[in-house]
């Protein structure tokens, strides 16, 4: 019999058929919500009162497995628990105003909404092998260390045996210390480090709260992590000052 994935979101209907002559092969009925993005999908089984989570706009169903068991398709999610608050003042963030919508503070995730965001995020992955716990800002290191050895130990609470899950998040790098850093190798902490170009290009545009730049504080946390053995990459923003220097 034929599934039909419809909006659990009031106000938007199942108007876009997709059709993939795999799922419908296999019996499976597939639709998309529009027109807002990010929208709940459900899978409905005829003649069932429960339907099945299934994903967002833009996933797509794949053919029942399992005796007609629908699985969750990946996906990725990412929580920025301090906000929009930050320790520098980037001249081209737009996120820095989005402080202002939220005018009662703290503006902290909560301990409760941290374990339930890891659990759900684990959950949702159903029976994959490995899944990605996100972490950005503003600036999430604002958060403490203590903010995130409780994310390991919900992690080790949550997580199914054999589960492989993956911590990352982005910084730019000032609060890094060599106890961040050993935190962040222990863990396997896939860490994003936010870099510019060399420090004219860097300074050009990421300056602290006092308008001070911030290059040297950057690469001494690079340092910091390399000696702690810490994976982390680069996240440069192409703006003026470098768009034309690409090898620098």
């Amino acid at each position: 019999s034929a599934v039909t994935v419809k909006s659990v979101t009031p106000g938007l209907s199942n108007d876009t058929f997709i059709g993939d002559p795999a799922v419908l092969a296999a019996g499976w009925k597939e639709t998309r919500i529009g027109p807002r993005m990010g929208s709940p999908l459900r899978a409905v089984r005829p003649n069932r009162i429960a339907p099945v989570d299934i994903g967002i706009q833009g996933t797509r169903l794949t053919p029942p497995l399992g005796g007609g068991m629908l699985r969750a398709p990946m996906f990725h999610v990412m929580a920025k628990p301090t906000g929009a608050l930050c320790n520098l003042d980037c001249k081209y963030c737009f996120f820095l105003s989005k402080e202002a919508l939220y005018p009662d503070p703290p503006f902290r995730m909560a301990d409760d909404v941290q374990e339930a965001y890891i659990r759900q995020v684990i959950e949702a992955a159903g029976s994959a092998p490995a899944v990605t716990i996100a972490w950005q800002g503003g600036e999430p290191t604002l958060m403490g260390l203590d903010f995130f050895r409780r994310a390991m130990e919900f992690t080790k609470k949550y997580a199914r045996q054999g589960m492989v899950v993956e911590h990352t998040f982005q910084t730019n790098g000032i609060l890094l210390d060599e106890e961040w850093c050993a935190f962040i190798a222990k863990h396997r902490i896939l860490a994003g480090l936010s870099l510019d170009g060399p420090r004219d290009i860097h300074d050009a545009y990421r300056v602290d709260k006092g308008g001070r730049p911030t290059f040297d504080k950057v690469m001494r946390a690079a340092r910091l992590l390399q000696n702690a053995g810490a994976e982390f990459n680069i996240l440069c923003t192409v703006h003026a000052a470098n768009g034309d220097r690409p090898l620098d």
